[in-house]
């Protein structure tokens, strides 16, 4: 008991948000269509490679999973909004492209990708992962785009470990998560600048150099940093139950940011390889007031034992309250915080997902032959305050080499 009461006291310590005035970053994170298909509900369920980026509780299994290599890609995208400009478009005109995406931006669209190698299982969970995003929004296309892209190169070491306590067991993981992570916010005049470099005032198409498109973006920056995350998790086994508590990004991860030319950065990069230093001239250091949120998820997972009919049919159904205090300090819209999933094995190597995100519905499947693991999903996210506001629709596939 004493134990427990320990344990209790700790965890409503991390609970307490922590104030901090300063630029907020995007949380780490990989659109997996594992994750993704079951509505965006991992907490409670986290294990293999996925528990890098959700719960490192997850790292304690009977068995370990050694992923040799994971690509991960995702676009964001409207069909809706496709389907309604193609219908209004005149029988016998060609479909205007620039109508098209218009439709796509008022939702906003864009994609990303992500590699990874991890070892998890057996209480140990080690691996590396890069992972890059972008997402575009605005009213009109194209001068009227507003935009965020981001790389982030993580390494995630950590532990698991479980503590008996009568009939049931709790699992407690930690983890730490160096990073190094850049970004650009583009607005409408970086978005303007870079049009003009393709097009004159006329609307003429222009041919640029590669040197002329970069030049045209250093009107934005880009930001390189890096900072230390610390993840820790719980996950509570009650019989066919468990109930699950991931906190990530204990007491907010601070990253030390510096601010280079847009089109310099994309230029080094495109140049060498690799990122460029942070010493050069022109570059500012914009000191610790950059940060990624701490966010406390609670999960609750049910996963019935059928015995022999468990190799035929072996669901497992589960809920989460995804971040509830930043949720309500934003004063978003309750569905923001439900996020439900559930998987079923069919024969072992075929898996079926299904799930509702932010009340849209998600869906999604996965095989397993041999050493290749293949899955893909079909989800949508809520971007607005309230349900229905702004809704970004996406779908997610990843082929992984994983034993």
């Amino acid at each position: 008991m004493k134990k427990i009461l320990t344990i209790v006291a700790a965890t409503l310590a991390l609970l307490v948000p922590v104030a901090v005035s300063a630029v907020e970053l995007d949380p780490f994170f990989v659109f997996s269509p594992r994750v993704m298909a079951q509505g965006g509900s991992f907490t409670a369920i986290a294990s293999g490679h996925e528990s890098l980026f959700t719960n490192p509780a997850g790292f304690y299994s009977a068995r370990g999973s050694l992923t040799l290599g994971s690509v991960t890609a995702w676009s964001f995208f409207s069909p809706q909004s496709a389907i309604d400009t193609i219908d209004a478009t005149p029988e016998g005109e060609d479909l205007d492209p620039f109508k098209l995406l218009e439709g796509q931006a008022i939702n906003g669209f864009g994609g990303g990708a992500a590699l990874g190698v991890s070892y998890v299982g057996r209480g140990i969970g080690i691996g590396f992962i890069a992972s890059s995003n972008l997402l575009m929004q605005g009213e009109t296309f194209p001068l009227g785009l507003t935009g965020t892209y981001s790389t982030t190169l993580a390494v995630v070491g950590g532990f698991a470990r479980p503590i008996n306590l009568g009939p049931t067991r709790l699992i407690i993981g930690a983890d730490l998560r160096p990073m190094i992570r850049s970004y650009a916010d583009m607005d409408a005049s970086t978005v303007s600048d870079l049009m003009g470099a393709f097009f004159d005032d006329s609307g003429n198409q222009l041919d640029p150099t590669v040197s002329e498109i970069f030049a045209a973006l250093n009107g934005g920056y880009a930001y390189q940093g890096a900072g230390l995350g610390i993840d820790l998790g719980l996950k509570w086994e009650i019989g066919p139950l468990t109930a699950g508590l991931s906190v990530r990004d204990l007491f907010n991860t601070k990253m030390t940011m510096y601010r280079h030319g847009l089109g310099d950065f994309i230029e080094y990069i495109y140049n060498n390889g690799n990122f460029p230093s942070n010493d050069a001239d022109g570059v500012v250091q914009m000191g610790d007031d950059y940060y990624i949120p701490m966010t406390v998820n609670f999960g609750l997972a049910f996963h019935p034992n059928l015995g022999a009919l468990a190799f035929l049919f072996d669901p497992t159904i589960h809920v989460d309250l995804v971040d509830p205090f930043g949720v309500l300090n934003d004063g978003q819209s309750p569905w923001s915080l439900l996020h439900a999933g559930a998987e079923v094995r069919v024969l072992r190597f075929i898996k079926l997902r299904g799930g509702i995100n932010q009340g849209y519905l998600t869906a999604g499947a996965a095989m397993k032959l041999l050493f290749l693991d293949v899955g893909a999903s079909v989800f949508t996210r809520e971007l607005g305050p309230y349900a229905g506001d702004q809704p970004n629709t996406g779908m997610s596939v990843e082929v992984a080499i994983r034993f």
